[in-house]
């Protein structure tokens, strides 16, 4: 089988809207892709759908008996990763989520033209369930370092999903190989694979298009705080990656994770999550993380 120029790893366990996801990559302009669909263990009929699109897309469906989800979630990706058949170019595209129509050709033809640049990146719009745009995220500039891309997240609170990032290959291989032994959010790996000398380039007039989580991903406890620790775990990661330089302080830090984890535990003040939180970081070096996860969880809960 021949080597695509962009490999996308579709990352699919809710059904909803993937139909949606794939006639948004069938109506790409740039047509020198091929999509691996990993289906993690989902109940839905995730193989039904993507025989629809066989006949129009270059498509690799894989199914995976054992769901990893969000707590396993670099694993998954490396598995998925594995699947893939040396295309220069990867990206973890969701099954809620799609393309605009140009934008896999503006990222290839950026990947030409800035063969510097590790990481490249589109703006993303915010669309409803009939894929109507009802808002528009911050937009990042074309070219950030490092330390620029960090706050333009964490301090502009621009929208950085995993999807809207494309890898080169080399450098996402290195960045997963460096960072194995961590439990990592996705930005991790954004940044790893950058290093600290890299840049980010994010085309002009492309767009991912992604919804709002589910009702049932939104409301689930576990899953939030799975993600909130994993900030925190990203956090404590970008320490050491940008050696003392540091652009966010360490009460930025807290308030981050407390706003994050008031979408869980409504009934508590975000002052009140982030006493807790504080303790929650003393059970963790006296019991280890995942006992003291367990430990917060029943705190927020009582």
């Amino acid at each position: 089988m021949d080597k695509r120029g962009i490999a996308i790893i579709l990352l699919a366990y809710r059904g909803a809207h993937l139909h949606r996801a794939l006639s948004s990559l069938r109506l790409q302009k740039y047509r020198d892709f091929r999509v691996y669909v990993c289906d993690d263990a989902s109940p839905d009929n995730i193989a039904g759908t993507v025989s629809e699109f066989e006949d129009t897309l270059d498509m690799i469906y894989t199914r995976f008996e054992e769901n990893y989800g969000i707590a396993r979630q670099s694993a998954h990706l490396e598995r998925c990763l594995a699947l893939t058949r040396d295309e220069p170019l990867v990206c973890f595209f969701s099954d809620d989520n799609e393309f605009s129509p140009d934008a896999l050709r503006r990222i290839a033809r950026a990947a030409r033209r800035k063969e510097d640049v590790s990481v490249f990146h589109l703006n993303t719009d915010w669309i409803d369930e009939a894929s109507t745009v009802t808002g528009k995220g911050r937009r990042y500039w074309p070219k950030l370092s490092p330390e620029r891309l960090f706050r333009q997240i964490f301090v502009s609170e621009s929208p950085a999903p995993l999807s809207s990032f494309f890898f080169r290959r080399e450098a996402l291989e290195r960045a997963m190989f460096q960072i194995r032994d961590l439990q990592r959010a996705p930005l991790t790996l954004v940044f790893a694979a950058m290093g600290n000398q890299g840049r980010l380039w994010t085309p002009c007039h492309s767009r991912l298009l992604k919804r709002p989580h589910s009702e049932d991903y939104a409301s689930d406890p576990v899953i939030l705080l799975d993600k909130a620790l994993q900030l925190q775990s990203f956090f404590s990661w970008s320490e050491y990656f940008f050696e003392g330089n540091y652009p966010l302080s360490p009460r930025r830090r807290v308030e981050l994770f407390a706003r994050f984890a008031a979408q869980m535990y409504p009934a508590r003040s975000e002052e009140e999550i982030r006493e807790k939180f504080l303790t929650y970081r003393v059970f963790e070096r006296e019991f280890g993380k995942w006992k003291g996860k367990r430990i917060l969880h029943r705190m927020l809960t009582k």
